[in-house]
């Protein structure tokens, strides 16, 4: 009779403390702790790379909180809705102007401690090259970011949630390394850059190097770029300016998907200088 009354008040215990717990994962406190755990890794992890320390917005938390929610309907970076990722963010009245990034992920269990928690999603996207390679950025200026999770119950008991490390800035000016003298195959291919200028010593763009870049808006090719292999900067969709100070010749730029648009033509008829295109037009224009 003792063992089962023993029994019976260890599982009224682990019932407790389970559904104290769950109360306690479902509350803002837990939420919050997550977060500034989370936020504190990621900084860390920037600065031990050498680069400066992102803020936090609220805003964009109330943001990303909505895309942690979206995911159980469809994960990914599409909206439900169809509309991209960052669609809610650009048309915020205040944000008319910003650039949205995220990391996705989906957590089926979610741990009781908010600390273990946080480190479990660091860790998940440092190990993830690309997303990684999103959380090393060198955002110049100054970056906002935030996490969106929001901790339900699920249909099986457990706390779950969609996750989301989102960045959203004004402007993304790529800094290259100073010493390069060629941007490799795909170097800086899907990058957030909204405008780079290519260091003077580079000689070849390679294939796929800035290639769906999708916010690049204006480039600088300096004097000393001799070849521009195929798709270098195709799929930047709102390149709008590109700025030629040398000569290269027909056979080194070879393919006319190496820009969008006819711009390869325009510069092998006009020679060095500027040119420039509606966006979304397929013509450009020599200033």
């Amino acid at each position: 009779m003792k063992k089962y009354i023993i029994i019976y008040l260890l599982f009224g215990c682990i019932t407790l403390m389970n559904a104290q717990n769950t109360e306690y994962m479902l509350s803002s406190e837990y939420k919050q702790a997550l977060r500034q755990e989370f936020y504190r890794l990621v900084n860390a992890h920037r600065k031990a790379n050498g680069l400066r320390e992102l803020e936090v917005h609220a805003r964009l938390e109330e943001y990303a909180d909505i895309r942690a929610l979206e995911q159980k309907a469809r994960f990914g970076h599409t909206r439900p809705d169809g509309s991209p990722a960052g669609s809610g963010w650009y048309n915020s009245q205040n944000f008319m102007n910003t650039r949205f990034a995220e990391n996705a992920f989906s957590v089926h269990r979610l741990d009781p401690d908010p600390l273990k928690a946080a480190n479990y999603l660091f860790t998940r996207w440092r190990d993830s090259a690309g997303h990684n390679r999103h959380m090393l950025y060198n955002f110049s200026p100054p970056i906002q970011m935030a996490l969106g999770i929001v901790p339900e119950l699920d249909s099986s008991g457990r706390v779950s949630s969609g996750a989301i490390w989102a960045t959203g800035f004004d402007e993304y000016v790529g800094i290259l390394p100073d010493n390069l003298t060629s941007i490799g195959t795909n170097a800086y291919f899907n990058s957030l850059f909204t405008s780079v200028t290519i260091p003077p010593g580079v000689t070849t763009i390679g294939f796929g190097a800035f290639d769906a870049c999708k916010f690049l808006g204006s480039v600088v090719i300096p004097a000393g770029v001799t070849r521009i292999e195929a798709r270098a900067f195709s799929r930047c969709d709102e390149l709008v300016s590109v700025t030629f100070l040398g000569v290269i010749s027909a056979n080194n730029f070879r393919s006319d998907d190496s820009f969008p648009g006819d711009l390869r033509l325009k510069y092998l008829a006009g020679g060095p200088g500027t040119y420039t295109r509606q966006r979304g037009s397929n013509t450009w224009t020599k200033q």
